[in-house]
């Protein structure tokens, strides 16, 4: 229950960063940072609470079409406007939606779960390398700040996620000794959840 609900935190704030893109006239490819968010909170939510296969799929390929569309906004920050909005890099956006349209083929052929996890990894680590770049060119102390909080917040819940996977039994023996009000503690999983989506909230808000 606390894996289905916690996911939360990537739905709420993600349908009120949508509201603020356009109240605020930002540019609409935001809309889709915010929205495929969105998606992989859905889709967590609906593999946790059946663990079907099909809503495992609605979990993790959206992570991946995703943090591409992310790569893209970071990649394009620095290109002149043109009409007032940033201009559009063809190339680089059919290289990622092929990247995306060769992962979806080849995990659904091969489904390993270190392969999603490596090409989701790969574009988190581009991602970053990115936001660093950004960082060093625009002197922006606040910006920085946002950095050092989304990933913070970002990798303590991948710490978590990794001693949840490791010490799963131990937690769960845990549970059965220790007052109920205390079980939220223990559900590093579900933390996990919560800070990846505030996490990456953030880290569309730093963008």
């Amino acid at each position: 229950m606390t894996n289905t609900i916690s996911n939360l935190m990537m739905i709420l704030p993600t349908i009120w960063g949508m509201a603020e893109v356009y109240k605020q006239g930002f540019e609409k490819r935001f809309v889709f940072c915010y929205f495929l968010i969105f998606i992989v909170g859905l889709g967590s939510w609906a593999f946790h609470m059946t663990l079907l296969y099909e809503m495992q799929l609605f979990d993790e390929l959206p992570m991946v079409w995703g943090s591409c569309v992310l790569v893209y906004c970071l990649s394009q920050i620095e290109q002149p406007p043109v009409n007032g909005k940033t201009a559009s890099n063809l190339p680089l956006m059919v290289f990622l939606t092929s990247f995306c349209l060769l992962f979806t083929a080849l995990y659904l052929v091969w489904p390993q779960p270190l392969f999603q996890h490596s090409s989701y990894g790969v574009l988190v680590f581009v991602s970053f390398a990115l936001e660093v770049r950004l960082i060093r060119m625009k002197k922006c102390v606040t910006c920085k700040q946002l950095f050092i909080l989304s990933t913070s917040v970002y990798l303590f819940g991948f710490f978590l996620w990794n001693i949840d996977n490791v010490f799963c039994s131990h937690l769960r023996a845990l549970r059965n000794n220790i007052p109920t009000l205390l079980d939220p503690l223990t559900q590093l999983h579900g933390w996990w959840h919560c800070m990846a989506g505030y996490g990456t909230y953030l880290q569309v808000i730093f963008t």
